[in-house]
């Protein structure tokens, strides 16, 4: 059986098409993944910095937390930076501020976050690099505390020199309640933690990154709390952190919607009542 010119025509283009259409959709694909509108630009503010201490079960990690002065109109805007370490010395070069391409609609610095890992005690000395310039700054590790000696400059500024570290065995949270009847049931939670071996413990009045010790030796009541009524805590445990869960739990399912544990360890584990 013959065709007809006709039906030739309409075979060829049926088959181009089944050749083309593969083609065309490589090509597409190959332009979604290799198109990057990340742009930079200078930095020209003065970049502050703030020390923290990022927990785990396996080490403690000194951490900068550095932002400019300047506020953009995206709030996930990065800064770009290299780190150098050489013995005792750590040289930091800040170089530029990373536009994304996709903007978080919200006012905020350029941020990055530099992990200067689990440093043993001793000093270490930091450059900090910017646009050609540099300051110096020492680093003083101890058994207890993170010091930080600099003279604020032009180009940065540390927001705190001094940063008390989370003693090991160390727990502390918050019980937040929604009237003032329920301060009986937040007072048999802290009592049945010490039922349960926790026991109290003295610290040093200042900051610890995750909370504020007092003159008193209390934790500092944080300000935007959530509840209308809130009881902190701090104990030294060193038993099974599984019974502090189960504990939270049994509570919580007692009075739903009406308390929120909280409980927070030494290895940078976060329990919420509601949620276990």
């Amino acid at each position: 059986m013959f065709l007809s010119t006709l039906e030739v025509k309409m075979k060829t283009h049926i088959l181009f098409l089944i050749v083309l259409l593969p083609l065309l959709l490589i090509l597409i694909g190959c332009e979604d993944t290799v198109s990057d509108n990340t742009s930079y630009t200078s930095i020209d503010s003065r970049i502050n910095i703030k020390l923290r201490e990022e927990l785990s079960a396996n080490s403690k990690k000194v951490i900068l937390n550095c932002r400019t002065e300047r506020i953009y109109g995206c709030i996930n805007y990065g800064i770009d930076y290299s780190v150098i370490k050489t013995a005792n010395n750590f040289r930091i070069k800040f170089s530029r501020i990373i536009i994304s391409d996709i903007c978080l609609t919200a006012l905020g610095p350029a941020s990055a976050q530099i992990n200067l890992g689990n440093l043993s005690t001793g000093t270490y000395n930091l450059t900090l690099e910017v646009n050609g310039k540099t300051e110096s700054a020492l680093l003083i590790v101890t058994d207890s505390l993170y010091q930080i000696n600099f003279q604020p400059g032009f180009d940065f500024k540390f927001d705190n020199t001094k940063l008390h570290r989370v003693p090991e065995y160390l727990i502390w949270g918050s019980v937040g309640y929604i009237n003032d009847s329920l301060m009986n049931v937040a007072n048999s939670y802290l009592d049945s933690l010490q039922i349960l071996g926790a026991t109290q413990k003295n610290l040093s009045h200042g900051d610890y990154g995750f909370f504020e010790i007092d003159s008193f030796g209390n934790i500092v009541t944080p300000d935007y709390r959530g509840y209308p009524f809130i009881k902190m805590y701090k104990f030294e445990y060193r038993n099974d952190l599984n019974s502090i869960k189960e504990l939270m739990k049994r509570i919580q399912q007692l009075y739903v919607n009406q308390i929120y544990i909280s409980c927070n360890t030494w290895q940078g584990d976060v329990f919420y009542g509601w949620t276990l």
